[in-house]
């Protein structure tokens, strides 16, 4: 029997299939505490006893919870009542503070630089990512964000360091850096956090009026060669059909980045007073 098996040869993989029900289920955080940095438990029975991945036998906690659990202090009969009564489906959503340094983070859209953003990133003069200076106490920059599905409604938020996830998404992962939010039919959102100060927005489709901003990869031809190479990128796609690119470009404005539309083109300049 493998070291990583139990007594009945269950391997410690769970399928991907068995992972999403249970991250449905529970609301993406941890059932007890609500924390969206989770593992997954089982609990009914435990590891030790079970022979498959059972998703009605399995749950979601943090590693602090899980880690009393395994040190037999939080009984089972706790996280089968958590399980049954979600935190994350009682308070709509799920959180975690994000690692956020003494120095100012370096923010990057599909690959492009824009980390000399001043007090943050605007869409139309209206905010979308926020930076502030740290506070006397906590010595710490302080990030806010609001990510958009594509309804409209909000699939999470950055909230002074802490991100805030929607419990009623269709699927929301956490993956070693990555944050990951998925509608029915692909990824909707793909944050990557290194800390304490690298910020990388992976995937996102932004609204804009007449269009929406692509951040993501796309197959792009190497400089002075015909091979191509999947390149991160921040896109323009008009509704009436055109597009602009960006890849691997770095913008900068002390007085803040707008995006704007002009001419039917996608614009940066510095946030309006």
């Amino acid at each position: 029997m493998a070291a990583n098996s139990n007594k009945h040869g269950l391997t410690r993989y769970i399928p991907a299939i068995v992972r999403k029900h249970v991250r449905r289920r529970c609301g993406f955080g941890c059932v007890v505490c609500g924390c969206a940095v989770i593992t997954y438990e089982h609990f009914n029975p435990p590891f030790r006893d079970a022979r498959e991945h059972r998703a009605e036998g399995m749950t979601l906690l943090c590693g602090h919870h899980q880690l009393e659990s395994s040190k037999g202090l939080l009984s089972k009969e706790t996280i089968s009542k958590a399980d049954f009564d979600p935190y994350c489906k009682q308070k709509g959503y799920s959180n975690q503070t994000l690692d956020i340094g003494h120095s100012r983070p370096e923010l990057y859209l599909g690959g492009t630089d824009v980390t000399i953003c001043g007090p943050g990133i605007a869409v139309n003069g209206e905010m979308f990512f926020s930076l502030k200076r740290p506070e006397i106490r906590s010595k710490k920059w302080r990030l806010s964000a609001k990510f958009l599905s594509p309804d409209g409604s909000v699939a999470c938020e950055i909230r002074d360091n802490e991100l805030v996830v929607n419990s009623s998404l269709f699927d929301f992962e956490q993956k070693g850096t990555s944050f990951i939010a998925r509608n029915q039919k692909e990824i909707v959102l793909d944050l990557d956090l290194t800390p304490p100060n690298i910020l990388s927005l992976n995937q996102y489709y932004l609204p804009l009026d007449k269009g929406i901003v692509y951040i993501g990869k796309r197959m792009m031809k190497k400089p002075l060669s015909d091979e191509e190479e999947l390149t991160s990128i921040l896109e323009f796609r008009h509704q009436d059909g055109g597009t602009q690119t960006f890849a691997s470009c770095k913008f900068s404005s002390e007085g803040g980045i707008n995006f704007t539309l002009d001419n039917g083109g996608l614009k940066f300049g510095q946030i309006p007073l």
